[in-house]
C-alpha cells in the first residue's frame, strides 16, 4: 500500500485531504499538522511524528495567507526557526534561546500548558463582536491582575511602535525583534494596544482603494506573501521560509520520502477570485510608508524558486482549480459560502481533491 501524509489542515470530513484519500484507490493518507499553524510548526510534528509513520509521500500545503507571518512569529510562547549570521538556519525556543540539536529538542518537547486549545480559541478568535467584549473583559482587569498575566505571559508585554499599532517590538529578552511585530488581533495584557483586524484590512483591498490607511510593507502580516517588490521584512520571511523547507527536504531525504510542496488556492478577499493565490491580478497600493505592489502571483513564482533550489517537487494546481470553477459554473459565493471567512466550501474542497488525486496519479503513476 502506498502512503502519503498530507500536512496543513484539518481531517474533517468533506476537506480536500480526506476526499483525497477516498479517492486514490490503494493509499493511506495521514494528517499531521493543526488548525493556525505555519511551516515551522509542520515540519517540527513531520519530524516528531511523520518521519516515524514512514510515508512514501509527503505533502506539505503553504498557505500563502498566513505561513509567511507564522513563521515569523513565536506567538504565543513556540519554537521559531532563525537565519542566523552565517545565513544557516537555526531553532530557537520561544524565549529567544538557541536549540543546539533539534532532533533532541523535538524528541523531548512538552507543549507549555498555556498552550491548550481552549486558550487560543480564547485569545485568536476574530469574530468582530467577540473581540470586542474581550476588549472591554480585559480593559476591566485591575492592574493587579494584569500584572498577573504579564508574568504568566513574558510574550505579551510588548511596545507598540507605530500610531496604528500594526508594529511591535519586543521590550526586552533575546528574541529577535521581527519576531515580535506580528501579533494577532488583541493582546489581552495591553487591550488598547489593538493591531489592524483581518476583516478591515480585507474590506480596504476588495474595494480597491488607492490608499490603504496601514503598511504591509513594513510590517508582518497576512499581506506579506503577496508583495512584489524586495522590502526587508517580506524578502526575510521568504529567505526564512526556504530555509526551514531545507530542514524539511533533508529529513524527508534521509528516510527516502518524496516531498511535494503544494501552494493552496487560498485568498486575501473570499468572494474575489482575482485576489485568490496565483491569479495575474496586480495592484499599486499606496500607504503612509509609500507603496507597494499586491500581487497574488508572487507566492507561485517564490514556490517554484526554493522548490527548484531545493529539489523537491512543486504543484500548483491554482490555475487548473480556477479553470474548472469556472468550468462547472460554481458561483463564487459557492466556492466561498461566506465571504467573511476565508475557508472554502464542500464543492471547492472536493476540485481540489480530484486535481490532487490526477497529479499522484501522473507524477508517482499511482
Amino acid at each position: 500500500m502506498k502512503r502519503g501524509s498530507i500536512f496543513r489542515t484539518s481531517g474533517a470530513d468533506g476537506r480536500f485531504p480526506t476526499l483525497f484519500g477516498e479517492r486514490l484507490k490503494g493509499t493511506c493518507v495521514q494528517i499531521f499538522a493543526g488548525g493556525g499553524w505555519g511551516t515551522d510548526q509542520e515540519v517540527l510534528s513531520f519530524i516528531a511524528r511523520g518521519l516515524e509513520w514512514k510515508p512514501d509521500v509527503v505533502v506539505l500545503v503553504y498557505t500563502a495567507i498566513s505561513d509567511n507571518s507564522n513563521n515569523m512569529s513565536n506567538y504565543p510562547n513556540k519554537p521559531y526557526f532563525q537565519i542566523g549570521p552565517d545565513k544557516s538556519i537555526e531553532l530557537r525556543r520561544f524565549d529567544g534561546s538557541l536549540v543546539p540539536d533539534i532532533d533532541d529538542f523535538v524528541g523531548h518537547y512538552e507543549e507549555p500548558p498555556i498552550q491548550s486549545y481552549l486558550l487560543n480559541l480564547l485569545k485568536f478568535k476574530t469574530n468582530e463582536e467577540w473581540e470586542d467584549l474581550r476588549h472591554d473583559i480585559a480593559t476591566a482587569l485591575p492592574e493587579s491582575v494584569r500584572n498577573v498575566l504579564r508574568s504568566m505571559f513574558p510574550w505579551a508585554d510588548r511596545e507598540s511602535v507605530d500610531e496604528d499599532g500594526t508594529k511591535r517590538l519586543a521590550k526586552e529578552g533575546s528574541v529577535d525583534p521581527r519576531y515580535k511585530i506580528f501579533l494577532r488581533n488583541l493582546d489581552w495584557v495591553n487591550p488598547d494596544r489593538r493591531i489592524t483586524s483581518i476583516a478591515e484590512d480585507v474590506d480596504q483591498f476588495a474595494d480597491l482603494v488607492d490608499q490603504l490607511t496601514w503598511s504591509p510593507e513594513t510590517t508582518v502580516s497576512h499581506v506579506s506573501a503577496f508583495i512584489k517588490e524586495e522590502f526587508p521584512l517580506s524578502a526575510y520571511g521568504w529567505e526564512l521560509l526556504e530555509g526551514i523547507l531545507g530542514v524539511y527536504a533533508q529529513k524527508a531525504k534521509e528516510k527516502d520520502i518524496d516531498v511535494v510542496v503544494m501552494v493552496h488556492p487560498d485568498t486575501l478577499v473570499p468572494g474575489d477570485m482575482r485576489f485568490m493565490t496565483g491569479s495575474s491580478f496586480e495592484k499599486k497600493f499606496k500607504t503612509p510608508a509609500g507603496q507597494f505592489t499586491y500581487r497574488p502571483m508572487e507566492p507561485v513564482d517564490r514556490l517554484t524558486s526554493i522548490s527548484n533550489d531545493l529539489g523537491i517537487k512543486f504543484l500548483n494546481p491554482n490555475t487548473e482549480f480556477s479553470r474548472r470553477v469556472k468550468d462547472q459554473g460554481i458561483d463564487e459565493d459557492v466556492v466561498w459560502p461566506d465571504t467573511s471567512d476565508i475557508h472554502y466550501g464542500v464543492d471547492a474542497h472536493s476540485i481540489l481533491a480530484d486535481i490532487l488525486v490526477e497529479y499522484f496519479e501522473h507524477e508517482f503513476q499511482w
